[in-house]
């Protein structure tokens, strides 16, 4: 588990800095206006710490060796659904735009994890994209992504 662990902390520090080099031409005039390039470069900084503390806790940590995953459990089968939630996320907002994907991510991710309200099925993405919208569009003055047909 201990490679495994390793190898994980190394590709997350990789794509930590992706983000950040990759997001040093975006907007950023300080934290009276973030511009764009505030989010990834956070978030970016977040996963370096990140697998930089998994990396220090596995070296410190005593683990077993050998840990079997059961890849017909439960969980499991829940993991590989919301990969293809993803990808067809990720489909979806290149052919139809960010928020009619959001809006498909949000519905599917609320039913694999068990909500069956069709009020909340409703209202939880509708409030998800209004809060994005807000944030993003409006404060922010970031474009999210437009698909091909809008």
């Amino acid at each position: 588990m201990k490679k495994y662990n390793y190898i994980v902390a190394a590709v997350l520090l990789v794509v930590g800095i992706g983000m950040i080099v990759g997001t040093m031409d975006f907007p950023y005039h300080g934290l009276s206006d973030i511009g764009g390039g505030f989010w990834p470069k956070l978030l970016g900084g977040a996963l370096l710490l990140c697998s930089i503390g998994l990396a220090l806790e596995t070296a410190l940590k005593k683990q077993p060796d050998e840990v079997t995953i059961d890849f017909r459990s439960e969980g499991m089968k829940r993991v590989l659904i919301a990969l293809g939630i993803m990808v067809v996320f990720s489909v979806l907002t290149y052919i139809l735009g960010f928020f009619v994907g959001t809006f498909f991510m949000v519905i599917s991710c609320a039913i694999l994890l068990g909500e069956r309200n069709k009020v909340k099925l409703l209202a939880i993405p509708v409030g998800v994209i209004v809060f994005i919208y807000v944030v993003f569009e409006m404060v922010l003055h970031t474009n999210l992504p437009a698909g091909i047909l809008f």
